[in-house]
């Protein structure tokens, strides 16, 4: 495979026996995670949180680290650097579903896999005869949710300044 391939990400190589280790990856990712729901939804509370509680945070640190890159490697083997959608389909799902770990996992590996094909369909048919690289289509799409999640997060800090300027100014005027 071209340096390309790896570079932009691509389906159009792929086979059935790369569907089959992608699969078996898959099986073992997900058992591990539903394995470690429990201490995953410690770490969101803090590390402190978790040590306090009696988890031991560096074992599970280097397990999940270790996980990571064995789905990391095996993402790109299969597909090349596709990785936009671990970085962004969680955040979307933690948001649409729940932050539990139990429903998260699932949920983001099924979206991810729905957005990987709309994607992929995005890019063999948006400038047909020729196709464009899987990564384009999922970066643009990328785009817009990180400008989208400005945008959102500039308005939630402007309403709130909007109702801490009114809050002070009623106070104000209720003292007086």
């Amino acid at each position: 495979r071209s340096a390309q391939y790896w570079l932009t990400g691509s389906f159009s190589g792929s086979n059935w026996s790369d569907v089959r280790i992608a699969l078996m990856a898959l099986v073992i990712l997900l058992t591990l995670c539903r394995c470690l729901e429990k201490e995953l939804d410690l770490l969101l509370l803090g590390q402190d949180v978790a040590a306090q509680s009696g988890m031991n945070v560096r074992a599970i640190q280097l397990v999940l680290i270790l996980v990571s890159a064995f789905a990391v490697s095996v993402v790109v083997a299969v597909s090349g650097l596709v990785g936009f959608v671990g970085l962004i389909i969680p955040h979307i799902m933690r948001r649409a579903v729940d932050t539990s770990h139990r429903w998260l996992v699932l949920s983001s590996t099924l979206a991810g896999g729905c957005f990987l094909t709309l994607a992929d369909a995005v890019a063999r048919t948006a400038f047909s005869p020729q196709e464009m690289p899987i990564s384009w289509a999922m970066k643009f799409t990328v785009v817009l949710y990180c400008m989208m999640a400005m945008i959102t997060e500039i308005s939630m800090n402007t309403t709130i300044r909007r109702r801490m300027v009114l809050t002070c100014f009623l106070d104000r005027k209720s003292v007086v």
